[in-house]
């Protein structure tokens, strides 16, 4: 070996220890500065907190409502100043009902994105106010739906329901017919996530509100009767339109038609015979016209009459009435031993605790009682003799000499509407008969239909639309609807 290195080599040591030591100094220096890591979050940076309303509006809508549809963002919180720019035709409206925010989202299609479905949910900031904008915002064409507390829809394409303190619509556009999503099921979804359907106060919990509700409507629907026969009810459960079909599946939709609002069972049992019972239903609808509907589409034949509430009628071990908004059926259960002397004491005992509302109609002094058929008088909401644009009718028939007809008369918003719906019909009988004759006629015009040897007499007088229809004898049904039209008054 050698003593030592040649002087090239010296120097290139010397060179590689400066830059080694340089390099330790450098990274000492740098190890003592304060340096945030490469992934770390600057702790003086912090994100936008989200706005409470849009939390709310995101709690209300949910993101995927069904397979293949997604919540499009952002969702909106509108405040009434602002609610001009989403609804320039309405605001105003919902503004001095007192709304107070509306949550707005929109869903489309991930296949396509045309497709697409809107919702509005308004904080009416209690029931009462949701329930007015629910009746005021009501299409004239528009159906029961079993949504919510009371729900409508107009067509396919439109839904409007109210659900405790909120009233949500719901419409579609570009839709295709085999759609996965449609207003009615996302209808259901964004009820779902409401509260309190049937809370009187908006803040109270759900359950507790539900609760109470219940208890208090069964202590004033389903009373008792004194003298022991009876004992106190039993099963009471309460419906609501949104639940319906779980008592009667297969008629809710019939009743929702005739704005059905709630629904309170109970079950009876004679305390000398607990096999003998008999169920309760009080079945509470819009309005006492609404009552009689129901009721006297349900009612068949001509039944034997019961002097109970506004009018009633028995079958065998059951009894049937309405009073006021209510339409109440007692139903005695297969085999029971019950007299017609114990379910009238029923009948007499519940009727007593229903409000007696309204009472006689307008139709009802304005149709003839000469010849009318027993039980005939009839009511209904919405697509009178199958045709669409005829609603809110009113008809009884007749029977004299072997002449059979059925009078009918509506009663619309104003003469120009009545004409429209004058007009409607003389279009629509071409398509089944011919128009015989059409002339001017006191405060309006008539026309006589031919529909292959039954006559159609209609008329429009002022803000009336009425006639004869399915009359065998055009004479007869002249007569008929010169008296129904003489008692017609502005």
């Amino acid at each position: 070996m050698r003593d030592q290195p040649p002087g090239t080599e010296r120097v290139i040591g010397v060179a590689c220890l400066a830059i080694t030591a340089a390099v330790l100094i450098a990274f000492l220096a740098s190890a003592r500065t304060s340096k945030p890591a490469f992934f770390s979050v600057d702790p003086t940076h912090q994100p936008s907190a989200v706005p409470s309303e849009i939390k709310h509006a995101r709690s209300l809508l949910p993101e995927s409502p069904s397979p293949g549809w997604v919540r499009a963002e952002p969702v909106e919180a509108i405040a009434p100043a602002d609610l001009v720019r989403s609804l320039p035709d309405q605001a105003e409206r919902f503004v001095k009902a007192g709304v107070r925010r509306v949550y707005q989202g929109r869903y489309q299609s991930r296949l396509d994105s045309r497709q697409q479905l809107a919702v509005r949910v308004f904080d009416m900031g209690t029931p009462q106010a949701a329930h007015a904008v629910f009746d005021a915002v009501r299409p004239a064409d528009a159906v029961g739906e079993a949504v919510g507390v009371r729900g409508w829809r107009s067509g396919e394409k439109a839904i409007g329901f109210q659900a405790g303190r909120y009233f949500s619509s719901i419409s579609a556009t570009n839709l295709a017919a085999d759609a996965s999503l449609t207003p009615r099921l996302l209808a259901r979804e964004v009820a779902d996530r409401q509260v309190a359907f049937d809370a009187a106060d908006a803040g109270a919990a759900p359950k507790e509100a539900s609760k109470s509700t219940a208890a208090a409507a069964a202590a004033a629907l389903l009373p008792t009767p004194d003298g022991g026969a009876w004992t106190p009810p039993q099963q009471i459960a309460t419906y609501n339109p949104g639940n319906l079909w779980e008592k009667i599946d297969g008629r809710a939709e019939q009743y929702l038609t005739f704005e059905f609002e709630r629904l309170i069972f109970g079950t009876y049992r004679l305390a000398a015979d607990p096999g003998s019972s008999v169920d309760c239903y009080v079945y509470e609808m819009h309005d006492p016209l609404k009552a009689f509907g129901i009721y006297q589409t349900e009612r068949s034949g001509h039944p034997e009459l019961a002097k109970v509430g506004k009018e009633g009628y028995r079958t065998k071990g059951s009894l049937f009435f309405i009073k006021g908004k209510a339409y109440v059926q007692l139903i005695a259960a297969e085999g029971a031993k019950i007299s017609d002397e114990q379910i009238m004491q029923l009948a007499e005992t519940v009727a007593g605790s229903i409000k007696d509302e309204g009472g006689g109609n307008w139709a009802e002094a304005v149709l003839p009682k000469k010849d009318q058929v027993a039980g005939s008088f009839s009511y209904q909401p919405k697509n009178a003799f199958n045709l669409d644009f005829l609603s809110d009718v009113f008809a009884a028939e007749y029977e004299a000499g072997g002449v059979h007809m059925t009078l009918f008369v509506h009663r619309a918003a104003d003469p120009a509407a009545a004409a429209r719906a004058f007009e409607q019909y003389a279009e629509y009988v071409p398509k089944q008969g011919k128009i015989v004759e059409k002339f001017a006629s006191d405060g309006g015009e008539t026309l006589i239909a031919d529909f292959g040897g039954e006559y159609d007499i209609i008329f429009h007088k002022g803000r009336y639309l009425g006639g004869a229809t399915a009359a065998s004898d055009v004479p007869a049904a002249k007569s008929r609807t010169g008296e129904l039209r003489d008692a017609l008054r502005d």
